[in-house]
């Protein structure tokens, strides 16, 4: 018996000193190297726990942490059972190092084979529930190791700082702040204080107490860490945005300063920010010189270009606006309801600044016709020069220039270069390369040669026509700057340029109409002149209702809610007269427009997809601020339905994928690809049997590695067919 222990314990040590050891010393290497590669992120709420997000943020530790982990595994082989200490040792390295690794599982699994060491094992079984979303098994874990009589008060931080993390993840901020006070209190660490002080005024500030969010903050700046620390550098930029008496030179102090030289571009962030609403050029500038810093973070970014995207929009320019927001939205995440607001306004604005394009370029070419041969060629002449000149001067950096960092134009930078260029290898001096101009796709014979070129002619008719497209593209503007950005004034201008004569009779009500709710803003002369004139020309029209008699008062996304929850029933006649007696008290241009659309889905189920689509047709001139949009379902639906006439009886079920990107490349031809808008396509499959289309999209999703982790959402299609829909590969809902 003396001799096994006597074994058993020299087994014990050299497990301890020779696999132990040396698999804790190498995770700590690991976990290191996380934290130097680790920017957190101040925009939201930190952790409490430093490093409690390392193995979330971290893409790819695998190798980091491979080794700890088989030392772990041989010194569990090696151990006795008996050895309890040194095999709960060896299981917290085993969990820690799969943690570190993101797998959380068998991490799990490992943290439930500690027999001793209740707070080290609840602790860490609280950090992975809270990692994958599981916070109230989280709240369990640490509830059972606080109730642990055994255990003495100061070692129950940890536990305490897991249920802090708890009750933020929950949002509970009234509680979080309750126990970051307790804790505190109790509390002499004093980087450990920097941070729950730091934590304290993010809630502070989340709840728009500023100034107790002015107090905790002051305790960070105060704390003595090391002065390079972000907690003190982020203290000290949100301090002096919230006191009454800022240091207007604390920006200047800490850009010469050798300790944030990686932060400039946010020190520039909260300095334009400061000056915004005094000296908003001044902001304009440092906004754009904070994105051209190579090492801003996306979030960061995405905020710059949100202002930039709010500055251009008071300025009412339009144009750059939509630029700027583009960009912001490639960094927000598409589920969230910021991307579904921010989405929204860009394809309101996106209205406005294309007809804004196009009314520019309309106007250009009916002025240049207007023009006499000499004067064209002088015009010719004066542009060229210009732009030689402007070419010349501009410079990538400046901050007159615009960077549009999104995937849109990136692409059709790509598109551009491949229309001039080909499909070329990659190879040195591939513009001097004589084989290069062998395989580029564009044809140098049929390239006409400048001086013979003819001159841009137009005859009377294409004038006329020009004249007619800029006179309605002016009244859509002038009705998408009134009901999209609300700039009534510039609505007005614009509505008082169109040619009243050009316009057939249901877009004169519609232009007096306009004219008349842009002037109620500003003018209430000129409003009560339009109504007037409105109510005299066209007594009967629904502008004119929507004047002189009083609307249906109703909460339109319930009413249409509840018709739509109708449609099994059948009764489509009933179900479009209740429609039409609401439509004819329904003066309000959006809840027509959204009643409308309910109608044409009521249509479709009753006379089919060529009814519907001549009901669309119609809806087009009806809603002209609509069309684009109309037009899309239209184009769909044309697709799908030219597809099942021409595979006669074949086709019975229809299911749609939206894709994010590209279509895929592919032979199968059970799938159709087609394009739907600028930022989405449409994978289009059929099949004669709701089995075997279920199988087709299965195998299909299985197979391809950019699709099969997505999420999928639905598209419901009310017409002919019944259509299978879905959200995940896990999960798929017909």
């Amino acid at each position: 018996m003396s001799f096994y222990a006597q074994k058993s314990s020299i087994s014990s040590y050299k497990i301890d000193y020779n696999i132990l050891f040396n698999g804790e010393a190498l995770l700590d290497e690991g976990i290191a190297s996380l934290k130097q590669n680790h920017i957190e992120n101040h925009w939201g709420i930190l952790p409490v726990i430093e490093g409690f997000d390392f193995s979330i943020t971290n893409s790819s530790p695998t190798e980091l942490f491979k080794i700890p982990e088989e030392k772990a595994i041989k010194a569990i082989q090696k151990s006795n059972k008996k050895d309890v200490a040194v095999r709960d040792r060896a299981y917290l390295l085993l969990g820690k190092s799969r943690f570190y690794d993101q797998r959380y599982v068998s991490a799990l699994q490992a943290f439930n084979n500690i027999e001793n060491s209740l707070l080290v094992r609840e602790y860490w079984k609280a950090l992975v529930y809270m990692t994958i979303g599981q916070n109230e098994l989280a709240f369990k874990a640490i509830e059972k190791g606080l109730n642990d009589k055994s255990l003495r008060k100061g070692e129950k931080k940890f536990l305490n700082l897991a249920q802090i993390q708890y009750y933020i993840n929950n949002k509970n901020y009234d509680k979080a702040v309750k126990f970051l006070t307790e804790l505190l209190a109790s509390n002499n660490d004093k980087k450990l204080k920097a941070r729950l002080n730091y934590v304290l005024a993010q809630i502070y500030l989340e709840n728009k107490n500023y100034e107790t969010a002015k107090v905790a903050l002051k305790n960070v700046i105060n704390s003595g860490i090391n002065k390079s620390n972000s907690l003190i550098l982020w203290s000290k930029l949100i301090y002096n945005n919230l006191i009454n008496s800022p240091d207007y030179n604390l920006f200047k102090k800490l850009i010469r300063s050798e300790r944030y030289r990686q932060n400039i571009s946010l020190i520039n962030y909260f300095n334009a920010k400061f000056i915004l609403n005094s000296q908003p050029k001044q902001a304009k500038d440092l906004f754009s010189n904070a994105l051209e810093s190579e090492k801003i973070d996306f979030t960061l970014k995405s905020k710059i270009y949100d202002e930039l995207y709010k500055i251009y929009l008071l300025e009412k320019d339009y144009l750059l606006a939509s630029k700027y927001l583009d960009s912001s939205l490639a960094y927000v995440d598409p589920s969230t309801i910021k991307y579904f607001r921010l989405n929204k306004s860009r394809n309101k604005l996106k209205e406005v600044s294309k007809l804004e394009k196009e009314n520019q370029l309309l106007d250009s070419l009916i002025y240049v016709n207007s023009l006499s041969e000499n004067e064209r060629i002088k015009l010719l002449s004066k542009s060229v020069s210009i732009s030689d000149g402007y070419n010349n001067e501009m410079s990538v950096g400046s901050s007159s220039s615009f960077y549009f960092d999104n995937k849109k134009s990136v692409d059709l930078g790509i598109k551009k270069f491949k229309e001039k260029w080909g499909d070329i290898l990659l190879t040195d001096d591939w513009k001097m390369n004589p084989q290069m101009s062998l395989e580029r796709n564009v044809s140098y014979e049929k390239k006409p040669v400048l001086e013979s070129a003819d001159e841009p002619s137009f005859d009377k008719l294409s004038i006329d026509s020009l004249k007619l497209v800029f006179n309605n593209n002016m009244l859509r503007l002038g009705m998408s700057l009134n009901d999209y950005v609300f700039d009534y004034e510039k609505s007005h201008e614009v509505l008082s340029i169109v040619d009243n004569n050009l316009l057939e009779i249901n877009d004169q009500e519609i232009l007096l109409f306009y004219m008349t709710k842009a002037s109620e803003k500003f003018d209430k002369k000129l409003y009560d002149l339009y109504k007037k004139k409105l109510l005299q020309n066209f007594p009967e029209s629904i502008y004119s209702k929507s004047f002189t008699k009083e609307s249906v008062s109703l909460n339109i996304d319930s009413l249409v809610a509840k018709i739509r929850s109708e449609f099994n029933t059948q009764k489509f006649k009933n179900l479009i007269k209740q429609l039409d007696s609401v439509l004819e008290k329904t003066y309000n241009i959006e809840d027509r427009y959204a009643l409308s659309i309910v109608k044409s889905e009521l249509i479709a189920k009753e006379n089919g997809v060529d009814e519907y689509l001549i009901f669309l047709e119609n809806l087009k001139k009806d809603f002209k601020d609509k069309q684009q949009e109309i037009q899309e379902k239209i184009s769909v639906l044309n697709s799908i339905y030219k597809k099942k006439k021409s595979q006669g009886n074949k086709i019975k079920y229809v299911g749609l994928i939206v894709l994010e990107e590209n279509c895929p490349i592919s032979e199968n031809q059970d799938f159709e690809c087609m394009f739907f808008n600028e930022k989405r396509n449409l994978l289009i499959f059929y099949g004669s049997d709701e089995e075997s289309t279920k199988k087709t999209l299965e195998n299909y999703l299985k197979t391809n590695d950019e699709l099969k982790n997505n999420k999928y959402f639905v598209i419901s299609t009310p017409q002919f067919v019944k259509v299978l829909a879905f959200k995940t590969l896990d999960n798929l809902n017909y």
